[in-house]
């Protein structure tokens, strides 16, 4: 067939000069836009310019007047031949992302590994490059997601959405944004994200400790209205298990390097039961569960816990590591017990967290009317004499006759508090609204004043070197805490010899002992010390982010960041997991002929069989370990991020002033008077609903 043949009626031209004429008006179209990008470069201000800018606002706007005919000849051309434009395939935000995703690779190659290619690096050098890395990777990263995020709801559509109690503070928050948006000053959107955040979130998370068998899976139970969480007599709650509203039953299930998993509720026992799931082989990191409650449905969450005789260690940073943001702690106790050392070390580290402490006792049914009294004075009197704490004790039950005891605890302690907690919540974000307008101000102040009103070049520079190391310091301590976590495995052979020679020294005091105890409290005590190792590096590198962003706040005279709120909080530590079965063994019938070396190769032949187990669950926590050291260096960095990104901006806004026309001037004064009148329009507003 000719080519003639599959010309469209109207062409004058066969298929192959149809071909060329196409490529050849796409050719002229794409240098047309090389044009336009030559333009629109001239008015910018890259880094590295190409071009110096010769044309004039009215060159420019005749030229692209041009640019315009011509494109529309190219049309008609194509269209007298029948010739269709072929539909862009490919997105803008796509391409965007490949750029992006390019620009973080070349960002890596920043690294102080890969510039030892091309000579030595001193200390200094790497602390500088660390820096350079973290800082581009900040802003780069900001821009990533917020291209990532699509046609998801805006700020600005977010705080429209917002109403309720708060909606003074959404006035204010909402004037913020469009200035923000207004003038370019997107090194707030963060900040603003992070209050938008707390504003949408209404939650109020209320964490249940006690010991294995107290019965805090069935109380939750009870609360909830529907049989959820498993229960039994021997140790059940192996994960931490969140219980939030959701309109219909669901589970969502984090498996370590797995990422989000949905499962239905039939099978929340095979990841959250010891029994399906021993010492969490599985590897879970976290699981939440949605059920239509109503008594979850103000956004309350309750979270049951692993019993307390499960817990590897006991102190404030292992209880914690349950309360990622806990806003009550409850503790269970069996009404037909007594108060132990673990609850005693329970109360004591949430009340040295500052979090509100509830003591509920539980299976009240066991215990007769007129001895309540005595028990709930009795448990009171044992707290304030351990602790000097004056507590509240309620007495509940899940039998349906005693129904009006939970309904009295939940409504006088959790109903009550959570209507406190939202009222204290709507005082922080005030607190956090007045400081992100107050920064806005000062941003907008000095765009207008002159390099004099600050620090001369020098002390500029000196700001942003403090910052760009700031920036680097997390990055130095990531494979120190590499080297750290790797030694969790290395310790069986120490933690193997360590409990052989405390079962022989048992042995000559006892005639049984349990080996499986000794190994679970030895390998805990030592896997916790390299935890708290790894804590305090954490730690020592938060407190050091701080003092810098300190300084460079002082000197920028932005005196935002408030010392109590705005410190970087390290809680949600993971605890050492691993299956304590009870092995009593007897001590050799010779033990006094058999000496000590003897004695502690015998019971090393002894704890051989628990030799697998041990080293399973080394590397499970190694693991997790490790996950949970990166999740707290990120939020360390992204609150880091927050503040550093806002005082380059404005650090850089000194460095390369440029001369405002009086329009500009007329225009930021305005929007600072528009700020300040919005403040106290909100401020008097809060105050006449106060009185």
């Amino acid at each position: 067939m000719s080519a003639e043949s599959n010309v469209p009626r109207g062409s004058s031209l066969n298929e192959n000069q149809r071909r060329h004429l196409l490529v050849s008006c796409a050719h002229i179209d794409s240098l047309l836009r090389n044009i336009e990008e030559v333009m629109a470069s001239a008015n910018s201000q890259p880094v590295f310019p190409k071009y110096v800018n010769d044309l004039s606002p009215v060159r420019k706007k005749t030229i692209e007047d041009y640019l315009t005919r011509i494109r529309t000849q190219l049309i008609q051309v194509l269209q007298g031949q029948q010739i269709a434009l072929e539909k862009p395939r490919i997105t803008v935000t796509h391409s965007i992302h490949t750029a992006l995703t390019f620009a973080e690779i070349a960002i890596e190659e920043l690294s102080p590994k890969d510039m030892r290619g091309y000579g030595a690096v001193s200390e200094t050098a790497a602390a500088d490059l660390n820096g350079v890395m973290q800082e581009l990777q900040s802003i780069v990263q900001q821009v990533h997601r917020y291209v990532l995020q699509g046609s998801a709801p805006d700020l600005s559509s977010r705080i429209q959405d917002l109403n309720g109690e708060k909606k003074d503070e959404i006035v204010l928050l909402r004037k913020i944004e469009e200035i923000v948006s207004r003038r370019g000053l997107v090194e707030f959107r963060s900040t603003l994200q992070m209050v938008l955040e707390r504003l949408e979130d209404k939650s109020f998370e209320i964490a249940i400790f006690g010991r294995v068998s107290s019965g805090k899976s069935s109380l939750l139970n009870h609360v909830i209205g529907m049989e959820i969480l498993p229960v039994g007599v021997t140790p059940v709650t192996a994960i931490p298990t969140r219980v939030a509203y959701g309109t219909k039953p669901e589970v969502q299930v984090r498996i370590e390097g797995q990422g989000i998993q949905q499962v239905e509720l039939q099978q929340l026992p095979e990841f959250v039961d010891e029994r399906l799931n021993p010492s969490n082989q599985k590897r879970v990191a976290n699981i939440l569960v949605r059920y239509p409650s109503a008594r979850l449905s103000e956004g309350v969450i309750l979270v049951d816990t692993p019993g307390l005789g499960s817990l590897a260690t006991s102190g404030a940073a292992e209880t914690l590591a349950y309360l990622p943001r806990c806003d009550i702690g409850v503790v269970l106790i069996d009404a037909g017990s007594t108060l132990s050392p673990e609850d005693v070390k329970t109360i004591q580290a949430l009340n040295e967290a500052t979090i509100p402490v509830t003591i509920v006792l539980s299976k009240a049914d066991l215990v007769s009317e007129s001895d309540r009294c005595h028990l709930r004075d009795y448990v009171q009197s044992h707290i304030r004499s351990e602790l000097g704490l004056e507590l509240p004790v309620r007495l509940v039950s899940i039998l349906p006759q005693y129904a009006s005891l939970l309904d009295s605890w939940f409504n006088e302690d959790i109903a009550i508090k959570y209507s406190e907690h939202q009222k204290l919540l709507r005082e922080s974000i005030w607190r956090k609204v007045r400081a992100l307008r107050d920064s806005v101000h000062s941003a907008l102040q000095m765009q207008i004043m002159s390099q004099e009103h600050f620090g001369g070049e020098r002390d500029n520079l000196a700001a942003l070197t403090a910052l760009r190391r700031g920036s680097g310091v997390l990055q130095a301590i990531v494979p120190q805490l590499r080297d750290v976590i790797e030694q969790v495995p290395r310790l069986k052979v120490q933690i193997l010899g360590e409990s052989a020679e405390t079962v022989a020294k048992q042995w000559t005091d006892q005639s049984e002992v349990d080996v499986g105890e000794v190994l679970w409290s030895q390998a805990s005590r030592r896997v916790m010390e390299v935890a708290a190792l790894v804590r305090e590096k954490i730690e020592h590198a938060s407190t050091s982010l701080h003092r810098v962003l300190s300084e460079v706040s002082d000197a920028l005279n932005v005196q935002e960041l408030s010392r109590a709120e705005e410190m970087f909080v390290i809680r949600e530590m993971p605890v050492f997991h691993m299956n304590r079965e009870q092995v009593v063994v007897g001590k050799p019938k010779v033990v006094g002929l058999l000496g000590k070396g003897m004695l502690i190769h015998s019971a090393s032949g002894r704890l051989k069989a628990s030799e697998d187990a041990l080293d399973a669950a080394l590397r499970s926590y190694a693991s997790l370990l490790r996950a949970w050291s990166d999740r707290a260096l990120q939020n360390i960095e992204e609150q880091f991020a927050v503040y550093a990104d806002r005082y380059r901006a404005q650090l850089d806004r000194f460095m390369n002033e440029k001369q405002l026309s009086s329009d500009e001037v007329g225009g930021i004064r305005a929007d600072m008077e528009r700020l300040s009148e919005a403040t106290e329009s909100t401020r008097a507003a809060r105050e006449t609903k106060v009185s």
